[in-house]
């Protein structure tokens, strides 16, 4: 794994990526990043000899990302949602349906996993709400479901998961809009995306679903956008990203969507990440490019002005 940080505020430079770890070449897993007390991190897994599985956790020394430790062995499983802090110390959503926390703010220790099995799901965002760590769940035929923890640390879980919506499939993202829990989701019937938003802070009741805009597919991202949802999609028609905000803060209305990618050739947008960079929307994502029986990947890096 690497890491690579802009050299202005508008990313348009770039310094040279620094290495994560030298005794593997490369992560041939999945990764988790965020900001950990403010530091950069990650938790990577990487298989190594005799097909073995290690993960591994590293957090910078600085809040720049220049000088970074050696990466921590953790019994972590293969991360599946960002990593986010969680009371003071990361935490995040592995494989086999688990959530794990660490036993102290450097990952050094981690405590045990807490497994969801017998509710098996799709991966989930990891979000803090009101205080606690908090889902947004497929699960089976039942849709979309909403799960916050029981506790400050997510130590223990409810046993039964908020239906939010029935019909609901596919990649979501889960955030905070106006002080209450929202998610952005897709539906496969047209391709719809939809979004959610609940009626409290805690998420206990939710008021009912928007079609926010139809024949969309592939990942998505969710963030706010001067206190207003804001959403980074894949479009099925063209195959291209998407980018679309709301009228107010709840979110009960949007705006007409705008195609983010330029590039004739692109397509299949996928890894879509939304973020905003001095209060302009900022686009990460990657995308495939087909000639032929070749396929080659792109990862770009846009600012809308």
């Amino acid at each position: 794994p690497v890491f690579i940080r802009a050299v202005d505020t508008t990313g348009s430079s770039w310094a040279e990526p620094i290495r994560l770890d030298h005794e593997y070449l490369e992560s041939n897993r999945p990764y988790s990043f965020g900001l950990v007390q403010g530091h950069p991190a990650v938790v990577y897994s990487i298989i190594g000899d005799e097909e073995s599985t290690t993960t591994r956790f590293i957090k910078a020394n600085d809040e720049m990302g220049v000088d970074w430790p050696l990466p921590i062995d953790t019994p972590v499983g293969a991360p599946l949602s960002p990593l986010v802090t969680v009371n003071g110390n990361p935490a995040l959503m592995v494989y086999s349906s688990s959530y794990i926390r660490a036993a102290d703010p450097l990952g050094a220790e981690w405590g045990e996993p807490y497994r969801f099995s017998p509710l098996a799901f799709a991966p989930s965002p990891l979000v803090v709400v009101a205080g606690r760590p908090t889902l947004a769940i497929l699960l089976g035929n039942s849709g979309l479901m909403f799960m916050r923890a029981l506790d400050a640390n997510g130590a223990d879980w409810p046993s039964v998961p908020l239906q939010v919506d029935s019909e609901a499939s596919g990649d979501r993202d889960l955030n905070v809009a106006a002080g209450h829990p929202a998610i952005a989701y897709y539906y496969s019937e047209l391709g719809k995306l939809k979004f959610v938003r609940a009626n409290d802070p805690e998420g206990d009741s939710w008021a009912p679903p928007v079609l926010v805009d139809v024949w969309t597919v592939g990942s998505l991202s969710m963030t706010l956008l001067d206190g207003r949802p804001a959403i980074l999609y894949g479009d099925f028609v063209t195959r291209k990203a998407k980018f679309i905000t709301a009228n107010n803060a709840e979110g009960t209305s949007w705006n007409h969507p705008m195609i983010v990618e330029t590039d004739e050739e692109a397509a299949d947008t996928y890894r879509a990440t939304l973020t905003t960079v001095n209060g302009n929307p900022a686009f990460v994502y990657s995308y495939a490019v087909h000639s032929g029986s070749i396929t080659e990947t792109y990862v770009k890096y846009v600012v809308y002005h």
